[in-house]
């Protein structure tokens, strides 16, 4: 990445601006980092960068402060098309997200990993199985460390793990990773977006931007996507369906491959520790990226029988007096949550709520009213979804997280199920969906402890 000497303007102190700010210092640049907040770690961040030589404005986007640049990398939580990204592209100033950044300062090989939902799961399934092949990669980007500080810290990897999400690909012109997944395609993120059409376009441009002969893993359901139209570029292979329909395939519980005019045997789902059938497609992505790294089936099942699922996402905290308590805090839309339902008996009490992103629960009331005994909601979204999901079940609004686990675990009997699956994104009352889901983990270790319900 030949950069010395340029301007170099990052919007967004977060850990995705802080990593590629110093990773641009790496390589020579004259770098500048710009941020609308003020809190305590955007601060303390600042205060780094600047012992570093960076320079860093706090509590506003000052158009020149940002415009004196050759270019700009911009984090995944900036809003574009409007305030300075708009004002700088109107300049003439070219944006780029902060993984496409970090992506030109390695040769490593790189596979990236999409989707409204399991991005995260089939990610460290990826990695776990990459790991106990003996091959030299490591994980993150979306999942939690940026790809900036991955490159920065651990330049010799032989294959990096990227989860991208939507925001992180709207500015991706040079991200070209050889294999990537698109997931599946539910409504998300409608309050950043106009519609689902443009949702989808965010998500497709991982498939554009691929060269040609590179692999994608796309679902079942590529009309939704549009990539079967699609000419050039990478070569799709399809995930679910039949032998006849899918490239990976289910048949009497068996994740198999077809290559070429072969069939492969890559996992017997017996084996498996993770919940749902959502779980089943996460295994045929991993299982099937897997193999085109050079993992062998043997590999892939050792792996996975040492697998038992990530923190947050239907997350098994306890058992307390027969009554089952699962966090599922990385449910952040309703699809997901969807999920999580489909993926339990019955008799749950579901605690929901916290920032609607403007996809319709009333699309899971069926469900809801088959499953759910009782709903306690939190947060500024709460009456929302109240109104949404009226008449399917008894519904409370409670002030706080603990209050709702406090009077959930108060009115279970013995074969219920506490349910953390909020639906919303977590930012009225947390840092994010991991303090969200710790804070519950939390209130069940009191009652483990304790001996309460």
């Amino acid at each position: 990445m030949d950069i010395k000497g340029k301007k170099i303007i990052i919007l967004g102190l977060g850990l995705s601006g802080y990593y590629a700010a110093l990773l641009a210092k790496k390589y020579g640049a004259s770098v500048a980092v710009s941020d609308s907040g003020s809190g305590e770690k955007i601060m303390e961040r600042a205060r780094k960068l600047k012992k570093k030589g960076i320079q860093v404005e706090t509590s506003r986007h000052s158009v020149k402060f940002c415009s004196n640049c050759d270019f700009c990398v911009v984090s995944p939580g900036i809003i574009l098309n409007e305030g300075i990204v708009a004002c700088l592209e109107k300049k003439g100033i070219k944006v780029i997200s902060e993984i496409d950044f970090a992506s030109r300062a390695t040769d490593s090989k790189v596979i990236a990993i999409t989707g409204t939902n399991g991005k995260s799961t089939t990610a460290e399934l990826v990695l776990a199985m990459l790991l106990k092949s003996g091959i030299n990669a490591d994980a993150g980007g979306n999942l939690g460390k940026p790809f900036s500080q991955m490159v920065l810290e651990n330049p010799g990897r032989e294959v990096f793990v990227v989860e991208v999400s939507s925001f992180q690909l709207e500015r991706c012109f040079d991200f070209n990773p050889y294999i990537a997944a698109i997931l599946n395609i539910e409504p998300d993120h409608l309050d950043r977006y106009k519609n689902l059409k443009d949702y989808v376009s965010a998500k497709k441009k991982l498939f554009n931007i691929q060269r040609n002969g590179y692999r994608l893993f796309r679902g079942a359901d590529e009309k939704k996507i549009g990539l079967s139209a699609k000419k050039g570029g990478a070569v799709c292979i399809r995930v679910g369906g039949d032998l006849t329909k899918g490239s990976i395939f289910v048949k009497n519980g068996l994740i198999q491959m077809r290559l070429r005019k072969k069939v492969k045997l890559l996992l017997n789902l017996s084996i498996s520790k993770l919940m749902g059938n959502h779980n089943t497609e996460n295994l045929m992505f991993a299982a099937g990226i897997s193999l085109l790294s050079g993992v062998s089936s043997a590999v892939i099942t050792e792996a996975v029988e040492n697998f038992s699922g990530l923190h947050h996402r239907m997350e098994l905290v306890g058992v307390v007096k027969d009554i089952t308590y699962i966090n599922d805090s990385k449910a952040t839309n309703v699809d997901a949550l969807k999920t999580a339902l489909t993926a339990i008996d019955k008799n749950i009490i579901l605690i929901a709520g916290g920032i609607w992103k403007k996809d319709s629960f009333k699309k899971i009331r069926n469900l809801v009213k088959r499953k759910v005994k009782m709903c306690f909601l939190i947060g500024k979204h709460a009456n929302v979804i109240k109104a949404q999901l009226k008449g399917v079940c008894e519904i409370q609004k409670v002030a706080r997280l603990s209050s709702a686990v406090k009077e959930a675990s108060e009115i279970a009997i013995p074969g219920d199920t506490v349910l953390l699956s909020p639906g919303c994104s977590s930012f009225d009352m947390f840092a994010d969906y991991r303090e969200r889901g710790e804070v519950f983990k939390a209130e069940v270790l009191k009652r483990k402890k304790g001996g309460k319900k």
